[in-house]
């Protein structure tokens, strides 16, 4: 059930399509993780924004990070073998290739660096935030990628997602928007070390 604008309780529906939801004159979201997730990889959730009120709508979306020192999460995460990036942005799948050479960063160096300055106490941690949508037409759609990491395998829940109305300044809270289990990294010397991939969504309605 959503009153105001927050979502409360219950599982998200474990299909790759989510149900139809009857709306008003509002925004409905969708939250979509389509691939394997595992402990210290980065993996990707795609959120899908679609107005249907009469008004012209802009937004940034924001996940909150926990921020409390958290040394010994850090220390025992177990990080994949390293891929070798150009830049930070390029990591988040937000950059450009470009002809120049630019200085790289391993991977693994590149996670660590960035946990230890979020210090994380939560279990899995968005790796970029502020994400801006629109201006979102009347009847129209648009799509975002959220990159995050997860630190320890488990069933773990993004229990808020906050949708800034940048002409209001109104702030939703979408709680519990998707539930995510979290494997630990294959052994990369075990042929049989693959885990299949599920499927996680959830659908939400925003009043405007």
């Amino acid at each position: 059930a959503i009153t105001n604008g927050i979502l409360s309780g219950g599982r998200a529906p474990t299909s790759s399509r989510p149900a139809e939801i009857e709306v008003g004159d509002g925004i409905v979201v969708s939250f979509l993780v389509n691939s394997k997730v595992v402990t210290g990889k980065p993996f990707t959730i795609n959120a899908f924004f679609v107005n249907r009120s009469k008004h012209i709508r802009r937004f940034t979306v924001v996940v909150p990070n926990k921020k409390r020192p958290n040394e010994k999460a850090i220390k025992n995460i177990s990080i994949p073998p390293s891929v070798k990036l150009q830049t930070s942005t390029e990591l988040l799948m937000n950059g450009s290739h470009s002809n120049q050479s630019e200085p790289f960063m391993e991977e693994a160096d590149f996670l660590r660096k960035f946990l230890e300055h979020e210090t994380p106490d939560s279990d899995i941690v968005c790796l970029e935030n502020n994400v801006r949508i629109g201006p979102l037409n009347p009847s129209t759609c648009e799509s975002i990628s959220l990159h995050f990491i997860a630190i320890k395998d488990s069933m773990h829940v993004i229990d808020l997602v906050q949708l800034v109305d940048n002409d209001t300044g109104f702030i939703t809270n979408l709680r519990n928007v998707l539930e995510i289990y979290v494997s630990k990294c294959p052994d990369i010397n075990k042929e049989n070390g693959i885990v299949t991939t599920t499927n996680e969504s959830m659908e939400i309605e925003v009043h405007g």
